[in-house]
């Protein structure tokens, strides 16, 4: 079962990757929970140590790149990811709602 901080800590991990990707200093974006701040860390250790990785892997072909980021797009975390996404409450469009007019 996920414990109740899986979904902050979902946010607050993509927000320090995209911080990473665009060349920010990623520190700024973790959670003020210093257990929720810990993993998310300890989590963005390894994203960076897998940037430097594909940095390093230029010279690879195509093909095997692809085949590496299907394996890691696909596993088992990266759906709860996705899955975690969507399971945030929806809301229908402005004009449905007129209360939020």
């Amino acid at each position: 079962m996920a414990s109740p901080h899986e979904p902050l800590k979902e946010i607050a991990l993509d927000r320090c990757i995209d911080r990473l990707l665009a060349g920010e200093a990623w520190e700024r974006a973790l959670p003020p929970d210093p257990l929720l701040r810990e993993e998310v860390a300890s989590l963005m250790e390894v994203a960076e140590d897998l940037r430097v990785l594909a940095g390093r892997t230029t010279h690879l072909r195509t093909a095997r790149k692809e085949r590496i980021w299907r394996r890691v797009s696909t596993s088992r975390r990266g759906v709860i990811r996705r899955i975690a996404f969507y399971r945030l409450p929806y809301l229908p469009p402005l004009w449905i709602r007129p209360e939020a007019c």
